[in-house]
């Protein structure tokens, strides 16, 4: 496996960390001010899409 600069790491690093923390900023907001259909709908189509 080929070295990898310490830049490239953290670049890497913060690229995941904005990913993740905008993901659940998301579902936080989601769970948070959706009515209780829509949140019923989200873990169907979920389901579903785990299936």
């Amino acid at each position: 496996m080929p070295q990898m600069s310490p830049l490239l790491w953290l670049f890497l690093y913060v690229l995941f960390s904005m990913i993740y923390l905008v993901c659940m900023i998301n579902l936080y907001y989601n769970f948070l001010y959706f009515p209780i259909e829509k949140k019923v709908m989200i873990k169907e189509s979920f389901i579903i899409w785990k299936w």
